[in-house]
């Protein structure tokens, strides 16, 4: 996870706007689980976690996967787990 979105996280602060919506989708998300935790941690030890922020903070339009994940993430998550 990207630094800059980790503490807007955690201090709850969506009012960047370049990583703002960002944000609130995921205190949204947060909401629909019993408990939710974030921690930071470095690329090497979340490589999908880091690209994927990347990822989505160059996006300039919104995007949905509805019908299959995409091939690229799913790379990189096998990756991930070795």
């Amino acid at each position: 996870m990207n630094k800059a979105l980790f503490s807007k996280i955690v201090e709850e602060n969506n009012q960047d706007a370049r990583i703002g919506t960002t944000v609130e989708d995921i205190m949204k998300t947060r909401e629909d689980f019993s408990k939710c935790s974030f921690s930071f941690g470095g690329r090497e030890d979340n490589y999908v976690s880091h690209e994927w922020t990347k990822f989505a903070l160059n996006l300039v339009t919104e995007i949905q996967w509805k019908d299959s994940f995409p091939a690229w993430l799913t790379r990189l998550a096998r990756r991930d787990m070795g």
